[in-house]
């Protein structure tokens, strides 16, 4: 048996991933049936927008009534998103940033 460390990683201003990670867990959740009926209208466009001008505060209180929604969820199912979106988000960890994480 190996001896395995683990670290949660979270980039909150997109200086290790190429892109945001938000449409990615997104996808991820509407994929195991958390999705369109509990999803945010116009998101998409909500994430391009970020994409464009970042973190604002007006964006972060938008992201917590949106965090919001997800109350009541199963977790297995969340759970399951969380590791179909690790294994996308790891392909976008830039490569400058997986040596430092290593």
């Amino acid at each position: 048996m190996t001896d395995v460390k683990r670290a949660a990683v979270f980039d909150l201003d997109r200086t290790l991933l190429s892109g945001g990670s938000g449409p990615v867990i997104a996808a991820a959740l509407r994929r195991v049936g958390l999705g369109p009926d509990r999803s945010l209208p116009g998101g998409d466009a909500i994430f391009r927008l970020y994409e464009v001008v970042g973190e604002t505060y007006p964006s972060m209180l938008l992201a917590r009534q949106a965090a919001s929604l997800s109350r009541g969820w199963p977790v297995e199912e969340v759970g399951a998103a969380a590791e179909a979106a690790a294994k996308e988000l790891d392909g976008l960890v830039l490569p400058y940033a997986r040596a430092a994480i290593e």
